[in-house]
């Protein structure tokens, strides 16, 4: 809903992010049909977090499939197909992308994973919040040989808390340490004036090797990412 609204309102085309968590393989097909008929064909495939780490961690998780599994759904949907090959009235005409770890690029096991997930129908990557301009460019040479363009996921630090909770206790997400040092004993203004140059220098580096950029909103600071914008 949000997704259409965005759309028609200012008239911006819109990346879903959907998961598989919340509903089954009967509700990912309708969802799917659903947001193709209000003009929405961008979307992100993801598994999703399981529900222990949100604020509702009594839910119950459904994950019939994963985001391989959703991939391999709209592909078919792209083809008129439903999940069990039954033909159907219409085709969708999804671009679908698949999220990607900096894990690809000493894991062979992880980047072969997404090989298929390319190979199932994923045409665009978005990675994780990268912080390291050699990881990025690793994580390039890793992609490059996937050929399908690559988004850089951006998420703006804000304190020495949120860096080192990011840094010790998110799956993928590596900090190098004179960034954390940077943040260190530092006030709200100053670790956002840090935040700033940091969040900007990325981009800046990350021009080179990407296609563009999705900047995460950390703790509903909308102001902050704002800011950025005005001086990209």
């Amino acid at each position: 809903g949000l997704a259409y609204i965005t759309k028609r309102e200012i008239n911006l085309d819109v990346v879903v992010h959907f998961t598989c968590r919340d509903k089954n393989l009967i509700g990912i097909q309708a969802e799917l049909l659903s947001l193709y008929s209000l003009g929405i064909n961008n979307i992100l495939a993801l598994t999703g977090d399981p529900p222990a780490v949100g604020d509702y961690p009594f839910a119950t998780a459904v994950y019939e499939v994963n985001a391989l599994g959703l991939i391999e759904i709209i592909k078919n949907l792209n083809n008129a197909k439903d999940y069990l090959g039954n033909q159907i009235n219409t085709k969708t005409d999804y671009f679908v992308g698949t999220a990607a770890s900096t894990r690809i690029v000493e894991d062979k096991k992880e980047f072969l994973h997404l090989k298929k997930k390319i190979a199932s129908g994923a045409n665009f990557i978005q990675t994780q919040p990268i912080y390291d301009f050699e990881l990025i460019k690793k994580f390039i040479a890793q992609t490059n040989k996937l050929g399908k363009p690559v988004i850089l996921g951006i998420l703006p630090l804000v304190s020495f808390n949120h860096v080192e909770f990011l840094n010790n206790e998110v799956s993928g997400i590596s900090i190098p340490n004179h960034i954390i040092k940077k943040f260190e004993n530092k006030s709200s203004e100053d670790a956002e004036k840090i935040s700033k140059e940091i969040t900007l220098k990325l981009i800046e580096y990350a021009k080179q090797y990407v296609n563009g950029v999705c900047i995460m909103i950390p703790f509903n600071r909308y102001k902050l990412v704002l800011d950025f914008l005005s001086n990209l």
